[in-house]
């Protein structure tokens, strides 16, 4: 049974950059145990931003998956949303991406290749707040040009993922406090 969870918590690297982000994780067999990647998906879901902006739910959801892990690499799947208000959210050179792992603290794993796939393209009808002078806003209807730019992410592994490792950390750090987007693996089956 796989089990996929969402908790805010503070991200180490977070601190020092003085940003807040949230995690989000599921919990799937140890690859290297089993010898292949169970079915995963882990949603990292925007709900304040939608109710905001009333849009639909899972309407500004950024997903990622683990697709592979052997000894000599990891690879993922990611997928991050955009609008025509923050096109600059979905284009992956505006992020540094890192993947951590319980087992190796401290060390950071930079990606070896990102490859972009073919953008999808959308509108929803939603709001958006306009400054209306002193402090307040007014809410305007809006139509969003909607962005979800999906890519391929391989890191070598090389012992940075092992057979002991319980926790693998995909972090996307933007360039705003708003814009760290971090997913988890937890493996059921570690060996320590």
């Amino acid at each position: 049974m796989f089990v996929a969870r969402a908790l805010p918590v503070l991200a180490a690297a977070a601190l020092a950059l003085g940003a807040c982000s949230s995690t989000t994780y599921t919990t799937i067999p140890h690859p290297l145990h089993v010898g292949q990647v169970a079915p995963n998906n882990v949603p990292f879901e925007n709900t304040r931003e939608e109710r905001r902006r009333r849009l639909p739910g899972g309407s500004l959801t950024d997903e990622a998956q683990l697709v592979s892990l052997t000894p000599e690499q990891i690879c993922l799947r990611v997928s991050v949303w955009a609008t025509d208000i923050e096109p600059a959210r979905a284009d992956l050179s505006t992020y540094s991406i890192v993947l951590l792992a319980d087992d190796n603290p401290g060390t950071e794993n930079t990606p070896q290749s990102v490859q972009l796939e073919q953008p999808e393209y959308g509108q929803l009808h939603g709001v958006r707040r306009v400054y209306a002078g002193g402090y307040g806003t007014t809410a305007t209807s809006h139509m969003y040009q909607m962005t979800q730019q999906p890519a391929s992410i391989c890191f070598a592994n090389g012992g940075f993922v092992t057979p002991s490792t319980t926790h693998l950390t995909l972090e996307l750090r933007g360039p705003g406090r708003t814009t760290n987007i971090n997913f988890e693996w937890e493996f059921s089956s570690s060996v320590r």
